[in-house]
């Protein structure tokens, strides 16, 4: 082989290496930012469950204390309700005798 083949070769290999560095380097400073996303994701996403089931509570506390007053409401309207049927029932007169 000549010189200036080997002088090629060498060229060329030192080019590879050289582009198999930079790569390398491109790679890891990906991998650092996807990981530093990722983190930040996360970060964001438990923060956010954290928020939801904050309010989650406060949504079922004020729901259970409205279905609580609806209840009571409804059990004072059925009282009523019931009260009044007995005042009719006790005023009507008795109801005649049928024959057999």
């Amino acid at each position: 082989m000549e010189q200036q083949t080997w002088v090629s070769l060498l060229g060329m290999a030192g080019f590879a290496l050289a582009l198999a560095g930079y790569l390398r380097n491109v790679l890891r400073d990906l991998s650092t930012d996807l990981r530093a996303e990722i983190s930040g994701c996360r970060s964001e996403l438990k923060d956010e469950i954290a928020t939801t089931r904050v309010e989650l509570k406060d949504e079922i506390t004020i729901t259970r204390t409205e279905l609580k007053a609806d209840i009571a409401r409804l059990d004072g309207r059925l009282t009523t309700i019931e009260q009044r049927t007995y005042d009719l029932s006790t005023r009507l007169p008795p109801a005649p005798a049928q024959s057999p």
